[in-house]
């Protein structure tokens, strides 16, 4: 009876009552056709004929003689447990009929010695269980290693120092090679398939929201079988819920394919991800990249699912540049990129873009104490919008938001709809009465920033999702520098409220695209949750491209007159103080912190020198014979980090003496020296660097010391809280 299992030796069990008895002779077929049929330790039963196991198993606590075959086939399954021997004269033959929900499987839970007969047949859907008597169990961050010779295949258990602590040999047969064969995690042992039959059925890792598990785990995989080492081409490995993490002593080759889908489901490797497989990303997963030593090679795919509270996430976090070599492939929106300061450290200082050949690259820039970082990605296409890349807590953060508007959602009567969807005629919902209006213009322009002759003027001002208030707004919002924000009954434009972290000017590349529309009176409506102010006919149409208008040649989109205004125009003020404080507070919870710590080098030539910090002031040991050093130091923007919105400068060190000691001499350095360059105007005993100041030195031979005294640097926002 299915599931049930029998004695063998029971007649009752058995057609016309007649078993078949321990002598199993040369020539005489058993058939194990329903049921469990099984064998007891105390007889030993002898097979020189054909056991034939279909759609049925068959259990053998003993070790069998004789010189007989056991077909497995219909997914039947045989299970060895003999204590003592190998079963060395037994053919174990797979056979026909498996499939991928029904393995044929033949399964060694005994011997230590394993099995000692000869297998032939194998190939699609069939299955070798390697139970722990026979290769104990693999921990968590362990391996399994194949190797085949001749007609030996080898199972290896490899520790995490990589050395054998167990093994096993096979006699398979002739006509195969190592890649015939993977290797299996299994609650009951080391599973042995060929890449055909792993094909067929995707792995699929189901933990916990939140919790952290292991990739090999295979207690947290449908079917109870976890991926080995190796992902072979064709495979699939689904992490749908819960943390998958591969530990850095367990690295996994994968050349198949792994997909990360969902807001649950996050993929944290610890090891060089190699192989020329595929990690597709969608539904808002994660993907944390985070090998110390290697190259992870795998292509990174973008898929579709991705939001604003949830984006599609790689999170780069391993050691140097070179860490990450793959391509990244369908980049878009709702996809985001980190890299953390283990592999760029610093903050962004610039980025660039190269396309060639249908590849792009994205050249990211940044600085520590003067010292450049580099990074390149490496894109199998160019994305669909611009660029965006900005500092945050966790890193150096890679968007693909398009700039204003296109992809900025408008709330219309119908919901909400991308601006470059609408038209004349449309109507989109106003926000000060509730009511709807038609759209009467639409406007668009792209401006290359490159040959902008005030590029700050067009440069796009970025509001990150949640920088109001949770879900406020509900994703990142692009906005031109003079566009409006609707505040407590007033205007204020979006420059005004620029903080550097939450909201921040970008440098795009080059282009940047902006779309606007205009309804019979100046009026808000919401664009990503956000209250904005909608287009202001005040004489500059000639800044958005038309059928027939002239177009600026150098576009300034600020209002020319604010008369006609549906509100009141605030610069500054209570509300703007306030509104600023508030952002400033609402960063802060997001992570965001400021510091004022000294980060500072002083540069000749292509050497950078660090200074010794003591009692305020800062020594530099120079060589012989310098003309002019330059003084690095991260910068601040005082209203950055304050409510005030008026003094956006970038202030480095507060200066207040400069002395070179060489020769035995104490040289001054006056302050306003017209040779320096860098320096801010002369203020209460101090005098501010813009982070790249020149300082003019006297003539000297020899070593010397700079001596920069200080009363401290600007507060900054730190890379992370």
């Amino acid at each position: 009876t299915a599931g049930i299992i029998s004695s063998f030796e029971d007649r009752t069990k058995w057609a016309y009552n007649n078993p078949a008895g321990t002598l199993i002779p040369a020539g005489e077929t058993v058939i194990i056709a329903a049921g469990t049929a099984s064998i007891s330790s105390s007889i030993t039963e002898t097979n020189s004929g054909t056991i034939i196991v279909s759609n049925s198993a068959l259990i053998d606590s003993t070790s069998l003689v004789g010189n007989g075959f056991i077909t497995i086939e219909n997914g039947g399954r045989v299970t060895l447990a003999n204590a003592t021997g190998t079963d060395a004269g037994q053919v174990v033959v797979f056979g026909a009929g498996g499939t991928s929900l029904a393995l044929n499987t033949f399964d060694l839970t005994g011997s230590t010695l394993g099995f000692g007969g000869t297998i032939t047949g194998f190939g699609l859907n069939d299955d070798i269980v390697l139970g722990s008597a026979v290769l104990p169990t693999v921990a968590l961050g362990s391996q399994v290693s194949l190797s085949y010779t001749g007609n030996l295949l080898t199972v290896a258990e490899l520790n995490a120092a990589g050395n054998v602590t167990a093994s096993t040999k096979l006699n398979v047969g002739t006509g195969y090679s190592a890649g015939s064969f993977v290797a299996l995690l299994g609650i009951n042992g080391v599973n042995i398939e060929t890449p055909a039959t792993v094909i067929e059925a995707p792995l699929t890792f189901t933990g916990s929201a939140g919790a952290v598990s292991s990739f090999e785990d295979p207690t947290k995989y449908a079917g109870h079988l976890a991926p080995g080492s190796s992902i072979v081409a064709g495979e699939t490995v689904i992490i749908s819920v819960g943390t998958a993490s591969i530990t850095s002593t367990s690295p996994v080759i994968n050349s198949g394919t792994i997909n990360i889908a969902g807001t649950n489901s996050v993929l944290i490797d610890s090891a060089a991800l190699t192989g020329t497989g595929t990690l597709n990303i969608s539904g808002g997963g994660e993907v944390t990249l985070a090998n110390t030593i290697g190259v992870d090679t795998n292509l990174i795919y973008f898929g579709t699912g991705g939001t604003s509270a949830h984006p599609n996430l790689l999170d780069l976090t391993g050691t140097g540049t070179a860490s990450f070599g793959g391509t990244i492939a369908n980049f878009g929106t709702f996809d985001t990129i980190v890299l953390s300061p283990n592999l760029l450290p610093g903050t962004e200082t610039s980025f660039s873009t190269l396309v060639s050949g249908g590849i792009e690259t994205l050249t990211v820039t940044s600085s520590v104490s003067g010292t450049i970082h580099t990074d390149k990605l490496t894109f199998a296409s160019a994305p669909p919008g611009t660029f965006s890349v900005s500092n945050s807590p966790a890193g150096i953060v890679i968007a693909d938001v398009p700039c204003f508007a296109a992809g900025t959602r408008i709330l219309t009567g119908d919901g909400y709809r991308a601006v470059e969807s609408l038209g004349v005629g449309d109507s989109v919902l106003t926000t000060r009465d509730g009511s709807t209006q038609k759209i009467i213009w639409v406007g668009q322009r792209t401006v290359d920033l490159s040959r902008h002759a005030n590029p700050e003027k067009a440069q796009p001002v970025r509001i990150i999702a949640g920088a109001f208030a949770e879900g406020l707004p509900e994703r990142d919002l692009r906005l031109s520098p003079d566009h409006a924000l609707f505040i407590d009954g007033h205007l204020i434009e979006a420059k005004t409220l620029v903080n550097g972290v939450t909201i921040i000017q970008e440098k795009p590349p080059r282009f940047v695209t902006y779309h606007h529309i205009e309804l019979a009176q100046h009026d808000v409506v919401l664009a990503e949750g956000l209250e904005v102010e909608t287009y202001l006919d005040s004489a500059n149409r000639g800044n958005f491209a038309s059928d027939a208008a002239p177009v600026s040649l150098h576009p300034d989109f600020a209002a020319q007159s604010r008369a006609l205004a549906c509100a009141p125009m605030l610069a500054d003020g209570e509300l703007v103080c306030a509104t600023r404080q508030k952002l400033l507070d609402r960063a802060q919870a997001l992570g965001f912190a400021t510091t004022a710590d000294i980060d500072v080098a002083v540069k000749l030539g292509d050497t950078l020198i660090n200074p010794e910090v003591m009692d305020g002031e800062l020594l530099f040991v120079l060589p012989t014979n310098a003309v002019s050093v330059d003084l690095i130091s991260a910068t601040g923007v005082p209203a950055e980090i304050s409510a005030s919105p008026d003094d956006r400068r970038a202030l480095g060190l507060a200066v207040t003496a400069i002395t070179l000691v060489a020769n035995g001499t104490r040289h001054v350095i006056a302050l306003d020296d017209d040779r320096h360059e860098g320096f801010y105007a002369m203020e209460s005993g101090h005098r501010w660097t813009n982070g790249t100041t020149r300082i003019a030195l006297p003539a000297y031979h020899g070593r010397a010391v700079l001596e920069v005294a200080i009363n401290g640097q600007a507060v900054r926002w730190a890379q992370a809280a």
